[in-house]
């Protein structure tokens, strides 16, 4: 009589194992890179161009080299005027951010309401903090904003994975689906001296 020997259970173990990774990896779509990513970016990037109206609700994350702030954020954009509203333990409590292309207002409350010609300028003297949302505006979407891009990488779907520019450099962890298009999810953002995190928990395109 033969008997097999102890060791065949764990190669028939061991040959299924094979099988099962062999067939998931013949259901999963091949990388795309290259001239391919290149295209698909292209096409990606004119479709999300068209988003200008859009609101998104998420949570906020501020570091700088000494302190870190954390808060909900709910931001609608129409064109050039957005209106943007943190909450939570900011350092000095709610803000809300209203400009039109030509100024900008902060309220801090009913009394403390300050006026300048941009956002960063206004949140760093009176926050003590400061986020590009001039470029902002564009990277929430996965764009590059107009001007030089320093360097930018494309994931296997041609959409941007990471992206330097304005002195900042972008990470893009997630994408979700907003109505049939992908838009970022998950943001990192390091200027040396800031570095913000972004979760955008909804999308809603206006």
């Amino acid at each position: 009589m033969n008997v097999a020997p102890p060791c065949a259970p764990w190669r028939a173990l061991g040959v299924l194992m094979v099988v099962a990774l062999l067939s998931a990896c013949a259901t999963r779509p091949p990388l795309v890179v290259g001239p391919e990513a290149e295209r698909l970016w292209q096409v990606h990037q004119l479709a999300v161009a068209t988003i200008e109206e859009w609101s998104i609700n998420g949570r906020i994350g501020i570091q700088t080299e000494s302190e870190g702030w954390h808060a909900t954020l709910r931001w609608k954009q129409h064109h050039d005027i957005y209106d943007l509203a943190l909450s939570g333990p900011l350092g000095q409590g709610a803000a809300q951010l209203h400009g039109d292309g030509q100024r900008v207002v902060l309220h801090l409350s009913e009394q403390e309401v300050y006026e300048a010609a941009d956002a960063e300028s206004l949140l760093r003297a009176r926050l003590g903090w400061s986020v590009p949302l001039s470029g902002l505006r564009y990277w929430v979407r996965g764009l590059p904003a107009p001007g030089v891009v320093e360097g930018r990488e494309l994931d296997e779907l041609g959409r941007l994975s990471w992206l330097t520019q304005g002195g900042w450099h972008i990470r893009y962890r997630r994408y979700d689906d907003a109505a049939g298009t992908a838009l970022p999810g998950k943001i990192f953002l390091d200027s040396g001296h800031f570095k913000v995190r972004l979760v955008i928990e909804r999308w809603e395109l206006l």
